[in-house]
């Protein structure tokens, strides 16, 4: 049985060799990688406006990583997120894909406060969606592990699990994502759950600005060059609040202004990142933008990073003003399941094997 899947995720599913190179290097699957290293959950808005949902099986949404993070740091709120996944998971509905939510971890958070998971595992288990919680693996494969070894044994940084841990647990996710398929068809039902959609808007060819393409090995993305000293105006599909922006890191040295409001500043990956001229990034705004029918940009010098005061921006994130009050969700027989549970103390071991090795 041949699966196909969609991987909309941040860099735990691009790291070469890692979770994402098990979908990758499997003779019986399509796969398409859309994920964005460094990216939050708004990165949801952007698949559902630029991929073919309906063309997979599956799509398996690691988003909430980098959230975590930026929630401690004030950047996003549990609402935010929860509205990016729940876009994305009715969009699943409505072309009778079946989601799948991953909680990739990070050191910091087994031993401190993760609000932003807490919450997406609590309202997935609650609408019948999913999960796949690598906290909870990682934490009961270091409680039966007879191996010397702690939390961090199992991790290549703070926030990245070893590629060689990744890619084993992605391989064990697709004997299931096998299960799942072949347990029968694909429904949907509307469930109570209240949400604000998200809604991604292309500013790639913003008039007045000189378009470009950026290519890597793992995205090709087009931008807008935005230059000092210049006003542009660009038209937005819903009246909402601006969360986020999608931009090139890499190549963006100044602060960017929408209606007159700073909205972020400098990306220090603009130095870090120089050299591969691509770091294709959907960031929080840590104080949303209200707007209505169009914005007005602008950007400002930032002498300090010593570099061009340029800006490349792919498109923003509208959060609609209008309240959903329901959501579709799609589901199988067995898609109703914590799929951490189903990994057996043999599975663990065999993890810790790899972890001490």
């Amino acid at each position: 049985m041949h699966l196909s899947v969609l991987l909309a995720g941040t860099s735990n599913s691009v790291l070469n060799q890692g979770f994402s190179w098990a979908f990758e290097h499997h003779s019986s699957i399509k796969f398409v990688n859309a994920s964005l290293g460094s990216s939050c959950s708004a990165n949801a808005a952007w698949v559902v406006a630029t991929k073919d949902i309906e063309n997979f099986d599956f799509v398996i949404i690691d988003l909430t990583n980098n959230d975590e993070h930026q929630y401690t740091h004030g950047h996003t709120s549990v609402d935010r997120v929860l509205n990016s996944i729940f876009t994305l998971v009715e969009m699943c509905a409505e072309k009778n894909v079946i989601p799948v939510v991953v909680s990739f971890p990070r050191v910091l958070y087994f031993e401190a406060k993760r609000p932003i998971h807490d919450a997406v595992l609590s309202a997935c288990r609650r609408l019948g969606i999913a999960t796949f919680d690598m906290y909870s693996v990682i934490e009961r494969a270091f409680r039966c592990s007879v191996y010397p070894v702690a939390i961090d044994t199992y991790f290549m940084d703070e926030a990245h699990l070893k590629p060689v841990i990744s890619r084993f647990l992605g391989y064990k996710l697709i004997t299931i994502l096998n299960e799942i398929k072949a347990s029968g068809k694909v429904s949907s039902e509307n469930v109570a759950q209240s949400f604000r959609r998200i809604i991604y808007n292309d500013f790639s060819n913003i008039a007045g600005s000189e378009g470009l393409v950026r290519e890597s090995r793992i995205v090709a993305q087009k931008f807008s060059l935005l230059l000092l000293d210049r006003m542009y105006v660009s038209p937005i599909n819903t009246a909402g609040d601006i969360v986020a922006l999608h931009s090139n890191a890499a190549e963006s040295c100044a602060g960017i202004y929408i209606d007159g409001k700073r909205a972020m500043g400098p990306n220090p990956e603009s130095l870090g990142e120089k050299r591969w001229k691509l770091l294709s990034v959907i960031r929080p705004l840590p104080n949303p933008i209200s707007a209505s029918e169009s914005v007005g940009i602008h950007i400002d010098d930032e002498k300090s990073l010593g570099e061009e005061c340029k800006y490349e921006i792919a498109g923003i994130v509208v959060q609609s003003n209008t309240i959903t009050e329901a959501l579709k969700v799609s589901s199988t027989p067995l898609s109703n399941m914590e799929i951490s549970n189903r990994f057996s103390f043999d599975i663990l071991n065999e993890l810790n094997v790899i972890a001490a090795g």
